[in-house]
């Protein structure tokens, strides 16, 4: 499942990763994706790197994050996903995993967040056509691309782009699921985030 907890401000929004991997464990509540999809196990080699040797560098770029080092599990997670686009096509979950992991990354490091925006799009891209709009791994990438927006002080878009989230949650899943109720709260936390922001002079 995709998930973390991160402090924007004062505020607590919650962001959700890994498309189809385990969580960085960095969250107390999330929103619910069903089964996760794991990667593939077969034997061959990447660029002389076999699928353990992949699987474990991913394994140590969590185990980072995790522990705050942000910095470290970028250079990771920038190797891993060099390695896995050599070989694998564009939409493969692996690589839309790294994409995400990285999004992930330098968004919690306040990070080259235009390069992590381009990432994070490319992944709702192909997770609209891979599992269709509605798909809860989708409502998931929208929610992480609104909180780059926040960073990056955009909170018009923020808004929108978690308004969007939260309609296709209500319509698919109904006002009183953990989703939906995840995705309320993240709109509520960015409208009163907005309102400090503005009330100081920063942001859109």
């Amino acid at each position: 499942m995709r998930s973390v907890r991160l402090v924007i401000g004062c505020e607590l929004q919650r962001l959700l990763l890994l498309p189809q991997g385990a969580a960085w464990g960095l969250a107390t509540r999330y929103l619910s994706t069903g089964k996760t999809q794991s990667t593939s196990s077969s034997p061959h080699v990447i660029e002389g790197m076999s699928t353990t040797d992949l699987q474990s560098q991913e394994d140590l770029a969590h185990t980072n994050q995790q522990q705050g080092r942000f910095a470290e599990s970028e250079v990771l997670l920038r190797m891993l996903l060099s390695e896995r686009l050599r070989t694998l096509d564009n939409h493969h979950p692996d690589v839309l995993r790294a994409k995400n992991n990285l999004a992930a990354s330098l968004n919690a490091q306040r990070k080259d967040l235009a390069y992590a925006e381009s990432l994070q799009l490319e992944v709702i891209a192909a997770d609209r056509e891979r599992l269709g709009p509605e798909h809860p791994d989708t409502l998931v990438s929208l929610n992480n691309l609104a909180n780059i927006y926040l960073h990056q002080g955009q909170f018009e878009k923020a808004m929108e782009t978690q308004r969007d989230a939260l309609t296709i949650s209500e319509r698919v899943n109904g006002d009183t699921h953990e989703n939906t109720l995840t995705l309320k709260e993240n709109l509520a936390n960015t409208l009163i985030h907005q309102g400090q922001a503005s009330a100081r002079g920063i942001g859109s």
